[in-house]
Order: structure tokens, then sequence, then C-alpha cells
């Protein structure tokens, strides 16, 4: 029986949970209900309660090249009344801590011994 559990609970594991992507976002419509939302998105990053009962629901996509974040995606989807109202993405610009310092910062760093 310890052993039927332990397989079960590294399935559910290895099953992982859904990404928000462009394609996914695109399926998402005006007028369609909660519950629809969360099976084609899966379940939100963060949700805010903006007032008068509107929620913002918030996905976040990282987009990598090698190990570095290049850019990150936010999909904000409003709802009220368990509807959606409105939807938009915005992207930000990764952070590279390297192409954040200039050039007396690397001349001048501690690690140059």
């Amino acid at each position: 029986m310890k052993k039927m559990l332990f397989i079960l609970l590294c399935i559910s594991c290895a099953a992982g949970h859904k990404i928000m992507t462009e394609e996914t976002f695109a399926k998402i419509e005006n007028g369609m209900k909660e519950n629809s939302v969360k099976k084609i998105a899966g379940k939100p990053y963060e949700v805010k309660n903006i007032g008068d009962g509107v929620y913002e629901y918030q996905y976040i996509e990282r987009i990598f090249s090698g190990d570095r974040v290049i850019e990150v995606r936010k999909y904000l989807i409003l709802m009220k009344n368990g509807v959606v109202t409105s939807k938009k993405m915005t992207i930000e610009k990764g952070f590279d801590p390297l192409q954040e310092r200039n050039s007396y910062d690397l001349q001048t760093s501690g690690n140059l011994k």
C-alpha cells in the first residue's frame, strides 16, 4: 500500500502544471467564465482584488536564454462576477547584472586581483 501511494505521489508531481503562453492567452476571450479560464490556463500566479467585485488574475511566463531570463511576460485578466471583462499582456526586459554595471565598476570590482 505504501509503495502504491509513493508511485501516485511521484506521478502527480511529474505531471506538473500549465504554463501560460501567448497561444494559450489568445484562447481566452471576453465573456469566458472563470472555470473555463482555469481549465485552459491553469491556476494564476496571483489574484488581486481590485474592488467592486473585480479581480485581476496574473499569469507569468519567463523566457530564458541559457540560464538567464531575457524577457518576462505578464498576462493580466480582469474578472467581474466570475466572467472575463478584459485582458492584456505586458513585456518586461529580463535582468542581466553585467548590463546594469558600467565599465568602471567592472575594472574596479574587488574580484579583479
